[in-house]
């Protein structure tokens, strides 16, 4: 009997010694099959299982080195690397949601390093950047109620132009909405780094209202196609869009968009993008066709990955001409400002906070009030997500609008609540 194991023991080391020397070497393919050799002796360490499933990836043979992998954390569940390669090579295998589970496991549940951290979050923002192609369709619908205190114009830039009935200085009474809009997208992958995006939405909101009150009910369609191309961290969009808005008194408003994005992942936990965008509004009204309009919007957006959530900054600029209209409320310039987060917490559940602000100076002045007019804008949101699972999504906004004019006739406060569910498929 002793003689036995002594003759076990003798062979563990010799094949212990050959499968390391063979590794060491890059003659995986040997390493493999010494180990293996060894595992049918004993198949309870951490190393062998370590070499084992090393040598099985050089290979490319995944179902080997994710069985040895299982097997090193049924030894020291709390083993980092193989945790690290377990997640890498359920993605390669095909399962991007169980590299998702096992990411989360370790954010959760072990002890890791700050670099660790930043790591993982980067591969759960990696995942979150392929799914649109993974996952080609998308559906969402949203309802929701308002209350907006000045309906009639606090938002002027989705009504017709304002008449002489401004000259008495009257705001409308305040009135509830409600809110429903429905978007879907198709992403198609062309292969070569490139891919393309066609999307839709339609946008109601309809006061609830005496019919005495002109109160403008808003109907918007959009519709558009993005191409991209990917370049290691590089990635340029095109986006080509259709804008269809009904105004008040059934005058209608075409807008033809075309813009460009450029997003830069400079490292692990930064990205940064620019983009500029131009419209072309046109109205269906003669009486508004003289205020036809060129929107141009340029804006720069900071994305910082830290710890487990994400902050954003955007800074934006925007310029409207109109030049053959006489409303001083066509043309116009505003800077805006917009931080955020995406705090992730319970493992399922997201919370989504953002404050933003923009300040517009029109160029021609109001005769109604012998001044140029000057809007302050203050949005606060927040949402919670819930992911229901890896398909479907469901969450809660809540949001503040408050516009606050030189021009009071524009003040306006608004509330909102919204309802959003999301299908991937």
């Amino acid at each position: 009997m002793i003689k036995k194991l002594s003759l076990i023991c003798l062979a563990t080391s010799i094949l212990c010694a050959g499968y390391l020397e063979e590794y060491n070497n890059k003659n995986y393919k040997k390493a493999l099959e010494l180990a293996k050799a060894q595992c049918d002796i004993d198949c309870n360490s951490e190393e062998l299982n370590i070499i084992l499933a090393k040598s099985a990836e050089k290979l490319k043979d995944t179902k080997e080195a994710i069985a040895a992998y299982d097997r090193v954390l049924i030894v020291n569940e709390n083993n980092i690397e193989a945790r690290f390669s377990i997640a890498n090579l359920y993605y390669e295998n095909g399962n991007p949601e169980l590299m998702k589970d096992e990411l989360n496991y370790m954010l959760n549940n072990l002890d890791l390093s700050q670099e660790q951290k930043t790591r993982i979050n980067n591969l759960l923002s990696n995942l979150e950047k392929t799914k649109e192609i993974s996952r080609p369709y998308f559906l969402g619908i949203n309802v929701g109620f308002g209350y907006d205190s000045n309906p009639l114009y606090g938002n002027d830039k989705y009504t017709d132009f304002i008449s002489m009935e401004n000259f008495q200085n009257q705001k409308s009474n305040g009135s509830t909405s409600i809110i429903f809009s429905i978007d879907g997208s198709y992403n198609l992958d062309l292969g070569n780094n490139y891919s393309t995006q066609f999307y839709g939405n339609f946008y109601n909101k309809k006061y609830l209202k005496n019919k005495s009150e002109n109160y403008p009910d808003l109907n918007v369609l959009s519709l558009g196609i993005n191409p991209k191309y990917t370049y290691n961290n590089h990635k340029f969009v095109l986006n080509l869009g259709y804008d269809f808005v009904m105004l008040r008194r059934a005058a209608f408003l075409h807008s033809i968009n075309l813009g460009f994005t450029y997003e830069n992942n400079l490292n692990d936990n930064y990205l940064y993008s620019i983009f500029y965008d131009y419209s072309k509004g046109i109205f269906d009204n003669s009486y508004d066709k003289d205020s036809n309009f060129n929107h141009h919007s340029l804006g720069f957006n900071n994305v910082l990955a830290y710890n487990n959530n994400i902050y954003y900054l955007n800074l934006n600029y925007d310029f409207e001409k109109a030049k053959e209209s006489l409303s001083s409320n066509s043309d116009f310039k505003s800077y805006g400002v917009k931080i955020g987060a995406i705090i992730p917490f319970a493992t399922s559940y997201a919370f989504k906070p953002s404050i933003s602000y923009t300040h517009t100076d029109y160029s021609k002045e109001d005769i109604s009030y012998f001044s140029k007019r000057k809007d302050n804008e203050y949005f606060v949101s927040a949402t919670i997500e819930y992911m229901i699972n890896s398909n479907q999504t469901i969450s809660l906004n809540l949001s503040y609008d408050k516009d606050d004019s030189n021009h009071n006739f524009y003040d306006s406060i608004n509330y909102s609540t919204m309802l959003n569910y999301r299908y991937e498929f």
